[in-house]
Parts: structure tokens; sequence; C-alpha cells
């Protein structure tokens, strides 16, 4: 079990897990979009599209062919300065940490935003039947349901990578190179920070695709932010991943 926590948490497996995920994404968002006229995409693959562009990144190639090189790339400088060794047995156990994950994500998250919740006025009776709100942006509504679980494949995979693995790590470090936290302190308010933006990436006016605000929801959203914070600092990145996509993919065909 040492073995596996371990092999599993290292960019190695993150990246090689995560790939199938990146391509089940493109190729599901491919068929849903031929012949339309408006793309559905998911709005953290917009943002980290345009985020690229502007850094001069050749995402004339396409997102997915630059996320799957430098992913590669990635493993291949993991590879040569301290070598992981490959078991596929690793990724099986992880599908299935995920799978478990997914299903008790969304429980833990409701009764923590219950007990958040418990407090305000009028609040108390409303909490049993908080809803479990699916956790993918879009940057075009869809209703349909082949879409529907491609966006959740595409949240697990941008949304953790946009908003855990980029933006709490950068706000942590400016937080930190400022002088004005600790590591510790620094790690905190990048979490906190980074699930409000989370949270508020997913209605309106962040995201014209979003749903109108509403505090339940929001709370949700909020300590799911923290809750996959708390998930990536202990398993990583595809781990990570995939519990945030299967989770979405539940919630949708539930």
């Amino acid at each position: 079990m040492r073995r596996y926590l371990a092999l599993s948490k290292t960019p190695t497996y993150g990246v090689l897990a995560a790939l199938p995920l990146l391509l089940l994404y493109d190729v599901l968002i491919a068929f849903v979009n031929r012949g339309q006229r408006v793309s559905v995409r998911n709005g953290a693959e917009v943002l980290l599209g345009r985020a690229l562009a502007a850094v001069g990144a050749p995402t004339a190639l396409g997102l997915t062919a630059v996320l799957a090189v430098l992913g590669i790339l990635f493993v291949v400088r993991e590879q040569r300065r301290a070598h992981v060794p490959l078991d596929r047995r690793v990724f099986g156990w992880m599908a299935a940490e995920s799978a478990v994950l997914a299903i008790l994500i969304g429980p833990v998250v409701r009764t923590a935003t219950s007990i958040v919740l418990a407090p305000l006025p009028g609040r108390t009776s409303a909490i049993p039947t908080i809803d479990l709100p699916p956790l993918a942006m879009t940057a075009q509504p869809s209703n349909g349901p082949l879409a529907q679980i491609a966006l959740s494949l595409g949240a697990g995979l941008y949304e953790e990578l946009v908003f855990r693995v980029i933006l709490v790590t950068a706000i942590a470090w400016a937080v930190r190179a400022s002088g004005k936290a600790s590591a510790r302190g620094a790690l905190t308010i990048a979490v906190v920070v980074g699930a409000v933006l989370f949270s508020a990436a997913h209605y309106r006016p962040f995201n014209p695709a979003g749903e109108m605000l509403q505090l339940t929801s929001f709370a949700y959203r909020f300590m799911a932010g923290l809750a996959f914070s708390a998930l990536f600092a202990v398993r990583g990145f595809a781990v990570t991943a995939w519990t945030h996509a299967l989770y979405d993919v539940w919630v949708v065909l539930r």
C-alpha cells in the first residue's frame, strides 16, 4: 500500500493516468460539436487555451496536442532525474480509488456545506435537501447527455489543472514571495482564494454560460474546491482529476 500511495502521487503516474482523460474528452467533445455552429467546450479549457496563446504557445496545433507533448516531456524529465518504475497494477488501483472517492466526495461536501450554512437564518430546514450540483464549467450551455458527459470529463482534467495545479500553486508562490506569510500560511490563502474563484467561475457574470448565483450551490462548490485542493495535496493530480470527472458524470447521469 505504501508503494502504491508513493508511486501514484508521482508526476509520472499523474501525467500518464490523466492522458486517457484528455483524449477521451477530446474525442467526445469533437463528436458532440460536429456540424454545430457554436461549439460546446469546458470553460477552464477555453481559459487555459487563451492563456497559452497569450504567452506564445503553439495552440494552433490544438490544446490537446500541446498538453500531451508537455506532459510527455515532463515524464521524460522526471524519469531521467529519478527513475519511477511503471506498474500497470498501479493504474488499475488509481482508477478504483478515484471511483470510490467520486461516490464519497458528494455526501462529504454536502455534509460540510450543511454545517457551514446551518447558522444562517432560514437555512436549517433546507439543509437535508441540499442537492449535489455538477462541478463542470461550460463555455456554451448544452443539455444533451453526451455533451454533459464530455464536459464532465473535461471538468476533471481542465478545472483541476487550472484551479488546483496552476492557480493554487501560483497564488501560494506569490504570497510566499511577498514575505508576508509562511509557507503554510501562503498555501492556506491560496487554497481558500482558489476555492472562491473555482466556485465563482460557475456563475454569471464570471461565466456567460453559467448559472445565476445561489448561496447554497456557491457554498457547495466552494467546499468542493477545498476538498479537491486537499485531495490534490494528498493524492496528486491524476486521482483528483479522475475523481472530479467521475463525480460529475455520476451527477449528470443519476
